[in-house]
């Protein structure tokens, strides 16, 4: 098997123009064989399963084919509020591959009443471009303190499950679903 070799460069800026918080990053990027740029992210654990779409080779079998990428990252945020917090948030992130495939993921972050509530919605797509092997998903999620140690939650979106798929000889597949949930949550602060 061929060595995993990889290599990057870019530019990065960092600005607070006005107070608000800006954070540009432009990498140019080549790899080759087993390396992967970029090996952890928010769906980490669904890449053991399938690479990209839902029934693929698992990320530690998926080779990507030797070429580059483009990946680019944008962070912007409200000026922060006398306790520290940013109340409005944004992150967006993309890899376009040389071979065609696009990579992506966001995150809109807002925290109205000075920190005591806190809402969140984040979504992405792995192998965009691939005939039939994108896997979309997104996640929304509610906080809200209730007492000075108590707070509620709530979140709901897409969910991927692993099953073994018989008709394939045994592999390993992500079956697709949704899911929501409801529950408290309690911090002490010392």
């Amino acid at each position: 098997s061929a060595p995993g070799l990889g290599a990057a460069a870019g530019l990065l800026l960092d600005a607070a123009p006005g107070g608000h918080g800006l954070s540009l990053q432009l990498e140019g990027r080549w790899q080759q064989a087993g390396f992967r740029h970029g090996y952890f992210g928010p769906d980490l654990e669904l890449r053991r399963f399938s690479g990209v779409g839902l029934s693929e080779a698992p990320l530690s079998d998926e080779r990507l084919p030797a070429g580059g990428s483009v990946f680019l990252s944008a962070q912007w945020q409200l000026p922060r509020t006398a306790g520290g917090e940013a109340p409005l948030s944004l992150v967006l992130c993309a890899e376009g591959f040389t071979h065609g495939r696009w990579d992506a993921d966001g995150a809109l972050s807002w925290l109205p009443g000075g920190g005591a509530h806190a809402l969140s919605l984040r979504g992405g797509v792995t192998g965009l471009g691939l005939p039939g092997v994108a896997r979309p998903w997104v996640l929304a999620e509610g906080r809200a303190r209730v007492a000075p140690a108590v707070y509620v939650v709530a979140s709901g979106g897409t969910v991927f499950f692993p099953e073994t798929d018989a008709a394939a000889g045994g592999s390993t597949r992500l079956r697709p679903g949704v899911q929501a949930s409801i529950g408290a949550g309690f911090d002490l602060a010392r």
